[in-house]
């Protein structure tokens, strides 16, 4: 079947989605939980394009675990009617290579990942990305680090409190910063780091924000 026509008409939300879409927490953070297809990238892409809507000025940063979610994002902001140019699309890891690079911390980051990658194993990106996340968190020039104006973690299932850490240290001040997560979807087994207490410290509310 020819789905092109569906896929350019721009998706309506209801009403549960665009009060979040269309307003902010005091704090600028959210944590939005929901399972496949209720609209979890939706509503972060129209709160991006909202925040674009009223200051195109503003620098956005989607973040998701893996390259195809990428183009995905890009797609959904077009047909959206956003301009997916505007928005910083990343895959964690190309954040962290990428912060390493302006920190001038290259030759750190190259020889830790060469450690860890000559043991062998499909492990090793998981072994190694906490101590690069740690010398990002314990370094005290991180002022130069690219900051944005609002932050969205898509699929945060995937991801670790650690990265979460790291990420903000690109939020400018008052800026906003989304996680979205389907705990249902937690095949890499990280929903262990997202207890209550350990959340505690991540400036995310106590609540989630269900969707259905």
């Amino acid at each position: 079947p020819d789905y092109s026509k569906e896929q350019r008409n721009k998706i309506i939300l209801d009403k549960n989605q665009l009060q979040i879409v269309n307003s902010r927490t005091e704090t600028g953070y959210r944590k939005i939980r929901g399972s496949a297809g209720s609209g979890k990238s939706l509503v972060l892409i129209e709160r991006a394009n909202k925040i674009l809507s009223e200051d195109e000025n503003k620098k956005i940063l989607f973040i998701n675990f893996n390259i195809t979610l990428c183009q995905y994002l890009r797609d959904l902001c077009s047909r959206q009617r956003g301009d997916p140019r505007k928005i910083n699309f990343l895959h964690f890891h190309q954040w962290l290579k990428e912060t390493f690079r302006v920190m001038g911390l290259m030759d750190e980051r190259n020889k830790i990942l060469s450690s860890y990658l000559e043991k062998g194993g499909d492990e090793a990106v998981e072994k190694y990305t906490p101590d690069l996340c740690k010398i990002i968190l314990e370094n005290p020039n991180t002022e130069i680090i690219e900051k944005y104006d609002a932050i969205f973690v898509d699929e945060g299932q995937d991801f670790e409190l650690l990265w979460w850490q790291c990420l903000r240290k690109s939020l400018k001040v008052n800026g906003e910063m989304y996680l979205a997560a389907d705990i249902n979807q937690d095949i890499y087994n990280h929903s262990k780091y997202w207890t209550e207490e350990s959340m505690k410290g991540a400036g995310l509310p106590a609540s989630w924000l269900q969707l259905k």
